[in-house]
């Protein structure tokens, strides 16, 4: 496929895992079409690594899954030990926050389904 040829960069394969991640988190309703995408890139992209290694695209984002979950928890956290109502811009960073934590853990669950 023509897409697969940019993978030649390393550079170019992190930038799409992290889009791609991205998108996904943006709209959870569509975790599953892009679990897909992620297979279907983890099977077809070229792999840079040595021969009988794991695959460097589903390294990279199965280290983008655990580090957005992570800071996802950390965010979480800091609005649940504030004291008082939440101001409207940090009620709506704090919606942003569980939206993208509930598209992070579709996104998590579909990808263990598919691979």
């Amino acid at each position: 496929m023509y897409v697969f040829r940019f993978f030649d960069c390393g550079v170019i394969k992190v930038f799409f895992v992290f889009q791609i991640f991205d998108k996904a988190l943006d709209e959870p309703k569509y975790s599953s079409m892009y679990a897909q995408l992620c297979k279907r890139l983890s099977e077809e992209a070229p792999n840079f690594e040595p021969p009988n290694s794991p695959c460097t695209f589903r390294l990279l984002l199965l280290n983008k899954c655990r580090t957005e979950f992570e800071n996802r928890s950390k965010a979480s956290e800091a609005f649940e030990h504030r004291d008082g109502p939440l101001a409207p811009e940090e009620e709506e960073r704090r919606q942003l926050t569980k939206r993208k934590m509930l598209g992070n853990i579709k996104v998590c669950t579909f990808l263990s389904k598919y691979t």
